[in-house]
């Protein structure tokens, strides 16, 4: 059976065997974004040539960022399917801190970190990692530690990204706001199909939650996506939105106590990939995962999961893109609200439509 797991005392041992790498330093794992080989081999010449010589059946799934004295360290991961995850120090190359000129650490959705490493000479490397690890102390501890190192870089970041995400946020807003599609009322059902709106008319659905029929309308997202959505529901101050979901852009609609939410988030598309193991990967470490599934449906292929996190807060979301972009959509429901909103999750992700 493939492990899927590596452990802190691996983590040690792999970078013990790595000739000034401190076992003991700040380390943790970070998921690669976007590093190309041709990156790696022009900034650390023969050791680079090495790596991609290396890599000829795969990429790095991961790597293991060892911060020094001397510089950062990086080991790949790689995935095997009978052996699972393995470590390959013999790979590792180095950036000594001199030929570093900035490190940010900044939010990536309200779980995750972004990395990003731009060296003297113009280099750019970009990691994924999530700040804390289900049974893994060291991990959030480390991922805290590296953030505080690179405060100003980081923080000097974010400034900069509140500003776009302020911009997109508003964007977002205005077309929820703006961009709602005339209603007409459909059969009286507890739990009807979700059909997409057919020549530019918007088609009204309904949920029973707790025995109160909740209208839903088509709402149109970026000019992009229809979706339905509660028309209960009310939008997120950028406030509020920030507040409840911190180091995350986009946009979010609600019920009156704050218990039910649909959130929306965007990025260029670049180099993320619709990818049911990843998505179900990810909510594995927070929680128990209900169901993970790839489906191209209405046009659009979706990596799509449904967890339940430790709290009891009930998560479905699924995953797509389009028009360039990449696309999250999330159904959140918490403990007290997930008996009666739970099945209306499935209803209102499965009406995305172009």
């Amino acid at each position: 059976m493939a492990k899927e797991m590596l452990s802190e005392v691996q983590l040690r041992n792999a970078l013990a065997m790595v000739a000034g790498a401190d076992p003991n330093g700040c380390f943790f794992v970070a998921n690669e974004i976007n590093n190309s080989d041709i990156a790696i081999s022009a900034a650390f010449g023969a050791i680079g040539s090495a790596i991609v010589a290396a890599e000829n059946s795969g990429k790095p799934q991961a790597h293991l960022i060892n911060y020094t004295a001397y510089g950062i360290y990086f080991v790949p991961i790689y995935f095997q399917k009978k052996t699972g995850y393995v470590l390959a120090p013999e790979q590792n190359f180095f950036i000594p801190h001199q030929e570093i000129e900035s490190v940010a650490v900044v939010g990536s959705g309200w779980k995750f970190y972004e990395i990003r490493i731009k060296t003297a000479n113009g280099r750019k490397f970009r990691f994924n990692t999530v700040r804390k690890k289900k049974n893994e102390a060291y991990h959030a501890a480390n991922v805290s530690r590296f953030r505080e190192i690179y405060a100003a870089d980081s923080k000097k970041a974010e400034r900069k990204g509140k500003i776009t995400s302020a911009v997109v946020a508003v964007f977002f807003l205005l077309i929820l706001v703006g961009v709602i599609v005339l209603a007409v009322t459909s059969d009286d059902t507890d739990t009807p199909q979700a059909d997409a709106p057919q020549g530019g008319t918007a088609q009204t659905q309904s949920y029973m939650a707790d025995g109160t029929r909740v209208p839903l309308e088509f709402c149109r997202i970026d000019s992009t996506f229809d979706i339905l959505l509660p028309t209960t529901f009310t939008d997120l101050s950028e406030a509020e939105f920030a507040a409840t979901f911190p180091d995350s852009v986009g946009l979010a609609v609600a019920d009156t106590d704050r218990t039910v939410y649909v959130v929306v988030r965007a990025w260029n598309a670049g180099e993320m990939q619709v990818d049911a193991d990843a998505l179900k990967a990810e909510y594995t470490q927070n929680g128990e995962v209900l169901s993970a599934k790839a489906e191209t449906r209405n046009g659009l292929q979706f990596a799509e999961v449904k967890a339940v996190e430790s709290d009891g807060t009930y998560i479905h979301t699924a995953e797509f893109e389009a028009d360039g972009a990449f696309y999250s959509v999330s159904f959140i429901a918490d403990s007290t609200a997930r008996t009666a909103w739970e099945n209306a999750s499935d209803m209102i992700l499965h009406s995305i439509t172009l």
